[in-house]
């Protein structure tokens, strides 16, 4: 399964979803991909800072000859191959969902964050590939994320039950082995993009 964590604007969480996805994939079925598309190298620098203790491998791939560089890396091999796109670069975008079996599509709480999502779900719209809206950063008991979801469901967007809490410790676990909470957060949402992908597209 190839799932491409994308949202053209920036600050969402990607790559928090990224790791904690592919760290899960590989505890569940002995391996997988992390595909650094990002410029940044987030995923790659994370991967380096944990000094080996990662279960998941990682590709640097910030380069919109995607295909080529998964196929050099053997990504065939792995059962679950996530990528980690940049924000704002629509060719690394579409050319990782031209490969996808479903797009994840990390969301902060707010309605003009909502606002900024609908290019993301055009180019996933545009590939046929099903796409799932995360509510990320998200505090409980407010408004904003009941406000978000009616929002998105209102545009015919899947909304993961799923939700990326806000929390320091996530943002300390930068360069650290995914526990705890966040791995729990990587687990439920890949039992629900696996859901996805069994199901098919939507009609």
């Amino acid at each position: 399964m190839l799932v491409v964590v994308a949202a053209l604007k920036g600050g969402t969480g990607k790559t928090c979803l990224s790791v904690a996805l592919s760290e899960v994939g590989a505890a569940r079925w002995g391996s997988a991909l992390i595909a650094d598309a990002d410029l940044q190298a987030s995923a790659s620098r994370w991967h380096e800072l944990a000094a080996g203790a990662m279960r998941a491998e990682v590709l640097a791939a910030p380069t919109v000859d995607l295909a080529r560089g998964l196929a050099a890396a053997g990504a065939d091999r792995y059962p679950l191959v996530v990528v980690d796109c940049p924000p704002a670069h629509v060719e690394i975008v579409r050319v990782g969902l031209a490969l996808a079996d479903v797009c994840l599509i990390p969301c902060r709480p707010s309605i003009s964050d909502v606002d900024r999502l609908w290019p993301t779900v055009a180019l996933a719209t545009e590939a046929g590939v099903p796409a799932l809206a995360v509510l990320t950063m998200t505090r409980g008991h407010t408004i904003a994320p009941m406000a978000a979801r009616e929002a998105l469901r209102a545009g015919r967007v899947r909304v993961a039950k799923t939700t990326l809490p806000q929390r320091e410790a996530f943002a300390r676990n930068f360069g650290q082995l995914v526990t705890g909470e966040l791995l729990d957060v990587g687990s439920r949402l890949l039992s629900e993009l696996v859901r996805i992908v069994e199901k098919g597209p939507r009609r």
